[in-house]
This record gives C-alpha cells, sequence and structure tokens, in this order.
C-alpha cells in the first residue's frame, strides 16, 4: 500500500478578498485522527474539487475574470506528508448596475422594481441573471400573469466594473381558475382531493397556492405521481388539471424485532391508508413476544375537518410481564396534533384505561395498601420539536418532548393526578465517521385531591435496555426485601454515546448512562440514589433500524446487584 501521506498545511498566493482559513476550508475529504479531527489525508480529488470551490467563491463574489491554477503538491523531507501550493489571480469586481425594464409588463414599472431591488448594487456573477429571473416570474405568477416570459442581456463595462441588464418582459393575461379537474385517480374520491387544493373555482392564479397544494396533496402518501397545471389554452379563465397516480395503500405486513427482555418479537396486521377512498387510514394491529402482547384498532384523519390537523382514534388491549407484576388494561384514546412547522407540533389526547395489576411478588406493605385495579380518565397535552435526520438511526439533529398530563374524578378518573414526561436528545456529528449523542429522559407523576399514594401498575421504573444498561429490566431503584423493584413516583435518565463507523453497516459504541427512581415526586430534581453504567457496544443498521448488542458495566455494585449486564435488542436506546 505504501505511505498514507497527510496534508499538513496550504499555501496560497493571489488572495486578498479571502483569508487563508477561509480558502482552506474549501478543501473536504477523509481525515486523520480517532475522531477525524486531525489533517485532510492528501486524496487528489478532492484537492481538485476544492480548487473549484474557490473558484466559485470568487466568482460568487463579483470576481468573473478570476484563474486558479493547479494546486502544486510539495512533499516534505524526511516523511510523506505535503503542503498544498494555490496561485490565482483575482482579476476585477463586478456589481450590478443599471437595471432598465421594457415590454408588456402587466403590472407597473414601480411594482416590479420593487420586486428586484434586492439586486440592485449587488456583486454580479453569473448566475444572478437566473436568479432575478425566477425572482421577477414568481412574481408576476404570485398576481396571476401564468404565462410571463423575461429574456435578460447583460452588458459588460470593464472600465467601470458594472454589469448593465436589459429586461424585457411579457407578462401576458391575468388568468383565474375555472374548474378543478382531477384525472388518473381510481380509488381516491375526487371531492378529497379538491379539498386539499387552496385554490378554487373563481380564484386568481397564484403561484404560491399551486405549491402548497402539491405539497398537502403530495404529503398523504397516497400518490406515486402528482402535477398540478393550468390547462394550455389563451383563455383569461382555464381550469386547474390535477393528475395523480395512485400509490398501493393496502398492506398485510408482519415486522419482527427482539429486546433484551421481551426477547423475541412479532408485530403484524393490516393496514389501509385510504379507507373508503377519503384519504382516511384503517390500522388493525398485534405484538406478541413472550412478556407482552397487545393489539389495536384504530382509524386516522390526517386532514380533519378540512385543515391540516392530524386525528386519530383508537381502542386497545395489554398484557405485560414486568420483573415484579403482570400490568393488563383496556382502554380507548383520541389523539388531535398538528405540526405548525416542520419540526415543531403539538397534540392533545384523552385517553380512558382500565388498568389492573395481577401476580404481585412484592412484599411491601405500602404498595400493597394502595394497590387497586383502577378506571383513569385523562387528557395529556404534549409540544414537539423533532430536527433529526432520521428516526431510525440519527447522526444530526434535535428532538424533544414535553407531555403533562391531568386525571380527574371529573373525568371519570379513579385516580387524581398530575403526570409529567421530558425527553431531550441531541446528536452531534463528528467528521464523517463519528456521531455524539446526549439525551436527558424524566418522569414524575403526582397525586393530587387527597390521594396519597401511586399504584403499582402507574409507577416509573428504570434500568434496561433503553435506560440504565448497567441494569437489567427494572432492576434499578427501591427494592423490597426480597429484591423485586417497587417502582416511584419519579425517574431520571441521562445518557451519553459516542457512535464510530467501522465499515459500511457496521459501527461501534462507547456509552455512559446515569439515572434513578424517587419514591416520591417532591424528590424529582433532588437526583439522589443515582446509579450508573459504563459500556461499550456494536451497532449493525438494518432498514428496521439498528440492531444492536450493548454491555453495560456497574462502576459500583451493591450487595445482590450484578457487575454488568449485556442487552440485545434493535434500535437505539434514546
Amino acid at each position: 500500500e505504501g505511505p498514507r501521506p497527510e496534508v499538513e498545511g496550504f499555501d496560497f498566493s493571489g488572495n486578498n478578498v479571502f483569508s487563508s482559513d477561509q480558502l482552506t476550508a474549501l478543501f473536504e475529504g477523509p481525515r486523520a485522527g480517532l475522531l477525524g479531527g486531525g489533517n485532510l489525508y492528501l486524496v487528489m480529488d478532492e484537492i481538485d474539487r476544492g480548487a473549484r470551490a474557490i473558484e466559485s467563491l470568487y466568482l460568487g463574489r463579483g470576481y468573473l475574470a478570476v484563474k486558479v491554477k493547479k494546486p502544486i503538491i510539495q512533499f516534505g523531507e524526511p516523511g510523506p506528508n505535503v503542503r498544498v501550493s494555490v496561485d490565482l489571480e483575482q482579476g476585477g469586481h463586478f456589481q450590478v448596475g443599471e437595471i432598465s425594464i421594457a415590454g408588456d409588463l402587466g403590472l407597473s414599472e414601480g411594482e416590479l422594481r420593487a420586486s428586484i431591488s434586492s439586486f440592485a448594487g449587488q456583486s454580479f456573477h453569473p448566475q444572478l441573471p437566473h436568479e432575478l429571473r425566477s425572482r421577477l416570474l414568481a412574481f408576476l405568477e404570485e398576481n396571476g400573469y401564468p404565462d410571463t416570459k423575461v429574456e435578460i442581456k447583460p452588458s459588460i463595462n470593464e472600465e467601470l466594473g458594472l454589469v448593465h441588464l436589459d429586461l424585457k418582459v411579457e407578462a401576458g393575461p391575468v388568468v383565474t381558475i375555472g374548474e378543478i379537474v382531477v384525472e388518473g385517480n381510481k380509488r381516491t374520491r375526487s371531492a378529497m382531493i379538491k379539498r386539499r387544493v387552496e385554490l378554487k373555482a373563481g380564484d386568481l392564479y397564484q403561484r404560491s397556492l399551486v405549491r402548497d397544494s402539491f405539497q398537502r396533496l403530495f404529503g398523504t402518501g397516497l400518490f406515486k405521481t402528482l402535477a398540478i397545471n393550468l390547462e394550455k389554452t389563451p383563455s383569461v379563465e382555464r381550469d386547474l388539471i390535477i393528475q395523480v397516480e395512485e400509490s398501493k395503500a393496502r398492506e398485510v405486513f408482519l415486522e419482527p424485532g427482539w429486546g433484551s427482555y421481551e426477547l423475541l418479537r412479532l408485530k403484524f396486521g393490516y393496514r389501509d391508508r385510504n379507507l373508503a377512498g377519503l384519504g382516511l387510514g384503517l390500522r388493525a394491529e398485534a405484538v406478541a413476544s413472550l412478556r407482552h402482547q397487545e393489539v389495536e384498532f384504530g382509524v386516522s384523519d390526517p386532514f380533519f375537518l378540512g385543515h391540516d390537523v392530524f386525528a386519530d382514534a383508537s381502542v386497545f388491549a395489554t398484557r405485560r410481564q414486568e420483573p415484579s407484576f403482570r400490568r393488563e388494561a383496556v382502554g380507548f384514546e383520541q389523539t388531535v396534533a398538528r405540526y405548525w412547522t416542520e419540526s415543531v407540533g403539538t397534540a392533545l389526547t384523552y385517553k380512558f384505561e382500565r388498568t389492573k395489576a395481577r401476580d404481585i411478588e412484592i412484599i411491601d406493605a405500602s404498595v400493597l395498601a394502595a394497590q387497586e385495579d383502577l378506571d383513569i380518565s385523562s387528557f395529556e397535552v404534549s409540544i414537539q420539536i423533532d430536527t433529526r435526520d432520521s428516526r431510525l438511526n440519527p447522526t444530526k439533529g434535535h428532538h424533544s418532548r414535553f407531555a403533562l398530563e391531568w386525571g380527574d374524578e371529573s373525568l371519570g378518573s379513579e385516580l387524581d393526578f398530575l403526570r409529567a414526561h421530558l425527553r431531550i436528545v441531541q446528536w452531534i456529528p463528528i467528521g464523517t465517521e463519528n456521531v455524539l449523542g446526549f439525551g436527558l429522559r424524566m418522569g414524575a407523576i403526582a397525586p393530587i385531591r387527597g390521594d396519597d399514594s401511586i399504584p403499582l401498575q402507574e409507577r416509573f421504573f428504570n434500568g434496561g435496555q433503553s435506560t440504565v444498561r448497567s441494569f437489567q429490566q427494572d432492576e434499578l431503584g427501591p427494592l423490597d426485601t426480597i429484591g423485586e423493584p417497587l417502582g416511584g413516583e419519579a425517574y431520571s435518565v441521562l445518557s451519553a454515546e459516542w457512535r464510530h463507523n467501522l465499515t459500511g453497516n457496521l459501527s461501534a459504541a462507547l456509552f455512559t448512562d446515569a439515572g434513578n427512581v424517587e419514591p416520591e415526586y417532591e424528590q424529582t430534581l433532588r437526583f439522589r440514589d443515582v446509579r450508573y453504567a459504563l459500556g461499550a457496544g456494536v451497532r449493525y443498521l438494518l432498514p428496521i433500524g439498528p440492531v444492536r448488542l450493548d454491555l453495560g458495566v456497574n462502576p459500583d455494585p451493591r450487595e445482590g446487584e450484578d457487575d454488568f449486564a449485556v442487552h440485545f435488542s434493535v434500535g437505539l436506546a434514546f
């Protein structure tokens, strides 16, 4: 193989506009060092690409005659490392001079000039005429002129360093919408499609509303292809033609999974994303493992009451064997949610749930005294921010969620309580092969209106494959006299993980977790009796998410506790 040279530095000559650091930053590629933060390795394609980036940078600032010579590689003595020398000639600087507008303008010249005023005096670059043309077309199309044509002729005055722009505009007729015509739909009802279109018959044509309508329709996931165009006639009133090709909406599925506590897990069922051609979602699903069984039937509407509001209603039944008892529940849930931006959403949920704790193995008088079957009726409000680049295997971005749940006898609840959940996760890329992740998860439940304790099936537990990984499932926290977990009214988990790509879909990880369980909610923020995990693991990325094998070491094991725990599961810990 021979040596693998590193680039120790760059030398630039002829640059008076940008600093050497700014130009050096344009050179990318694989780097030395454990975290990819060392010198660039010498890759000639990347060096040439960096030289072209320098040229583009100068062109973008108005240096139309810039010349960047081929980089020179200078090998050091006696080692293999190199320095890269780049010589350039900046040439003169040009900016936009006079802008003249002529032709059939449609609107007043003052309005057109106002729409492109930001271009006056700008540094001229090769893409600027295209950008100006697009701005002018968008402005006129937004005001009902979809047939606008714009020609731009630049003329360069080298002596003054100015580029004059002559604009010829042919606006054409102002157009209103005739009918909304849907073509190509076989199952989806035309009325449902038309409800998601922002433009109606008689409206002035607006480019932005066509774009918003396209995003609304394509975002339903019901269509493989979609096109929205005006009919091709010279009339001032034209039909808006929506042409669609529908995607498959029905599926029968079987999804396998694995967890270190549940072991083999299967999810199967039926989904229909276009029930009765109305764009409604129907699902009938079941999950089965050795320790967890669940069935759910639900209907969702992503365009509730004609608005960008998601609504969902479901009935469910669950049965889960916890380490010290079995939790059973049946109930129904209704949610109304909306994303206000691409990353920020809020939700309101009503839930009625009948919960039971069975086969209780705990020997603790206070827990047993509080134990009872419960009907819980509650409202929950939540806000979520999600900027992750992937939900299955994020490499950058942020995810946070805060939820507050209120249960009260006025709603039909047999337990009066306030319950809060907080989740904050941040993923930070380091170089091209490394990712750092930080996660905070907290929860607390407070009895109110005379209730002074929380039954076992509504308590928080900690420890396991997705919390503090030096413990087995639920084994962190208060225990009874025979070592069974009691749970508590509050918990917290703070995690950090470094992930390094080894090759292809295989990566390694180092992690640390810290967490606790508090018997009483008043101690939520005191973080007493915190327990820790130090560990390492490997991940292999599959289409359903990463398969994960983690070894978590307990740095301070107490009597009866294991020194370490091994977890094998699908999905990230946080």
